[in-house]
C-alpha cells in the first residue's frame, strides 16, 4: 500500500544533535532566553494515559533510546517503545543519519557507567502507523527527542541507587529544558527506562514529579501527557505512573 507522508526524505533526516556542552548551557541559560524571552506559562494541564506515545497529537515524544544503536532493536524485531516509534514512523531515518551518529559513536568511546547526556532533537518525524502497525487515515507530523537512560542491565549495573537517581533526575532536567528551548509547549513523556533498561515506574514517575510539581518545571509548557503503555499483566508501569502522578492529575491544570 502506498502512503504519501507530508514531508520528502530530505526532512525526515534532518536532526539536532545536543552535546552535553550545548545542553549545559541551554540549562544554565548562557543566552538568556528563559530569563529574558520565554514566555512561561500560566497554566499546565497533566495527564496520565494507557496509550503509546504517538496516540495522542503534542509538540513532541520523547523517545526512550538506545545509547549506541539507532532505533535499538527496531531491525531485529524487538518491541520496547523506541523500537516501536521507528516502526510507527519516519524517526529511524533521522537518528541514523550521518549526523546524527556522532552521539553513538561518542557513547561507545567513551560513555561511563551512565553512557553520556547527549541527546538528538528530530523535527520532522512523520506518523503513519498505530500502535497495531496499522496505517493510520491521516499521517501526521510531531517531533521527536531521542534521550537514552543509563542501562541497568549494561553498563550500569550495580550502581548505587543514589547515583542513579542523581543521573535519572540530571538528565531528564535537561529533556525539560531542552524542549522547552525549542519551543515545543505540549509534550508526551512516559516510563523511560523502565522495562528493557531495568527502571522501576515508580521511580521514574517520582524523578518527573520532583521536576515538574516540586521545581514547577510545569510553567514551561501547557500540557504534559503521560503516555504509558500497557496491557494485561504488563500495567505495572502505567499502574505506578498513575498512583504517583494521581494528585498532579486530580489537579488538572495547574496554574498560578
Amino acid at each position: 500500500k502506498f502512503i504519501k507522508l507530508p514531508h520528502d526524505l530530505e526532512k525526515h533526516r534532518n536532526v539536532v544533535v545536543l552535546s552535553p556542552n550545548v545542553i549545559k548551557d541551554i540549562v544554565e541559560d548562557k543566552d538568556k532566553f528563559f530569563a529574558k524571552e520565554f514566555k512561561y506559562s500560566s497554566n499546565c494541564e497533566i495527564s496520565v494515559v494507557n496509550a503509546d506515545s504517538f496516540e495522542y497529537l503534542s509538540d513532541l515524544v520523547m523517545n526512550f533510546a538506545n545509547a549506541y544503536h539507532p532505533g535499538g532493536g527496531y531491525k531485529s524485531g524487538a518491541l520496547a517503545q523506541e523500537e516501536c516509534l521507528c516502526r510507527q514512523s519516519t524517526l529511524y531515518e533521522s537518528i541514523s543519519s550521518p549526523k546524527a551518529s556522532k552521539m553513538y559513536k561518542f557513547n561507545f568511546k567513551f560513555g561511563t557507567a551512565f553512557d553520556s547526556d547527549y541527546m538528538l532533537l528530530s523535527p520532522v518525524v512523520d506518523v503513519f502507523r498505530n500502535i497495531d502497525l496499522e496505517f493510520i487515515p491521516k499521517p501526521y507530523t510531531t517531533a521527536v527527542m531521542t534521550i537514552p537512560a543509563p542501562n541497568l542491565f549494561d553498563r550500569a549495573y550495580g550502581q548505587s541507587q543514589e547515583a542513579l537517581d542523581s543521573v535519572m533526575k540530571k538528565r531528564l532536567r535537561q529533556y525539560l529544558y531542552c524542549a522547552a528551548r525549542f519551543g515545543y509547549r505540549t509534550i508526551t513523556l512516559g516510563a523511560w527506562g523502565c522495562g528493557a533498561f531495568g527502571h522501576d515506574a515508580r521511580n521514574v514517575a517520582g524523578y518527573f514529579k520532583e521536576l515538574i510539581v516540586e521545581e514547577k518545571m510545569w510553567k514551561l509548557f501547557d500540557k504534559i501527557i503521560f503516555a504509558v503503555y500497557g496491557r494485561g499483566n504488563s500495567e505495572y508501569n502505567y499502574k505506578m505512573f498513575k498512583e504517583v502522578l494521581e494528585e498532579c492529575e486530580d489537579s488538572k491544570v495547574y496554574t498560578e
